[in-house]
């Protein structure tokens, strides 16, 4: 892609033909509109933001970027990762449904904050039966592991789950595992659902 850190400020050189300076000024014309065109409407000279969901946001990396997070708002690069304007950055967890067959940790959800970060953790959880013989008494686990070490863990039985709460400060990265009490085989056990917020500060 053509912008303007392809430029060439010398070109075309004084002794090259005077045919090549229509190219270059097509070039520059180029470069100009596709680095104008990031973050301004041509028509109309307005300033304007990338916008989209995370999924859509670019990495991180050029410090001072702003991005419209359609999800938690305005963002900024901090050269790092992406940090909410406010100070604070906020994630919607949502896992419905995953089932869980085993005592063996399946991973829901995992994410590194590409810094030590300070951490709010909360919403619920619950299950459906699934299939036999998975029974009222059996229990099932939502693990919350700290930079890969095991903070907190969740328990849960049929039709029955936690409020998820969570707050812990120094965190560089997190993940949630979900398992049972013991294993059922292949295809038994329940569906795990919660809906959670996290809120990086």
């Amino acid at each position: 892609m053509v912008d303007l850190s392809t430029l060439d400020e010398l070109s075309p050189r004084d002794t090259e033909p005077v045919s090549t300076g229509d190219d270059a000024i097509r070039q520059t014309r180029e470069a100009i509109k596709t680095t104008v065109g990031v973050e301004h409407d041509l028509s109309t000279g307005y300033h304007k933001l990338l916008s989209g969901d995370s999924a859509s946001r670019p990495p991180s990396g050029k410090d001072g970027r702003l991005y419209i997070n359609t999800v938690t708002g305005l963002e900024c690069d901090n050269g790092t990762a992406w940090k909410g304007v406010s100070g604070v950055s906020a994630y919607q967890i949502d896992v419905w449904p995953l089932k869980v067959t085993s005592a063996t940790p399946v991973v829901a959800f995992d994410i590194n904050f590409g810094a030590l970060a300070q951490i709010l953790l909360f919403g619920t959880a619950a299950s459906n039966m699934g299939e036999a013989p998975w029974t009222l008494d059996s229990k099932w686990y939502i693990e919350v592991l700290i930079t890969s070490q095991p903070t907190v863990t969740f328990v849960g039985t049929a039709y029955m789950g936690p409020q998820i709460a969570l707050h812990r400060s120094s965190v560089a990265a997190m993940t949630v595992r979900m398992y049972l009490d013991q294993d059922y085989g292949t295809n038994i056990g329940p569906n795990i659902y919660f809906s959670t917020q996290l809120l990086v500060i």
